[in-house]
């Protein structure tokens, strides 16, 4: 299973979701959650910082040639894709609030229950 997350440095919603997926990521991995940051920044050089000033355990991309923007058919910013394991989309969400982490979870733990 893979919670796919589009972000970028500069955006304000991805400072609550980026530590809240880490601790998704951080309990479910052993159940066969992979969480993969994509990041949108066009200056990849704040990336790095960005990352290990979070504390961001889970892979983290950056989309340089905006081919997975493309792909995702990206709307904005943070939005995550939950993939299950033959690489269907089973949801998507846009933005990030307390409403939108609960969903996540949800939707985790039932895809995961699922197989």
């Amino acid at each position: 299973m893979l919670l796919l997350d589009f972000w970028a440095t500069y955006c304000g919603p991805c400072e609550e979701s980026v530590p809240a997926l880490d601790r998704l990521y951080r309990e479910f991995k052993g159940s066969g959650l992979e969480v993969v940051g994509v990041s949108v920044d066009s200056v990849a050089d704040a990336v790095p910082d960005y990352v290990k000033e979070h504390r961001m355990t889970y892979t983290v991309l950056l989309d340089e040639d905006e081919a997975a923007r493309e792909a995702y058919k990206l709307r904005g910013l943070p939005q995550a894709f939950l993939i299950d394991r033959e690489g269907r989309v089973l949801t998507q969400w846009f933005g990030y609030d307390q409403t939108v982490h609960e969903g996540m979870e949800k939707a985790v733990r039932e895809a995961l229950k699922a197989g």
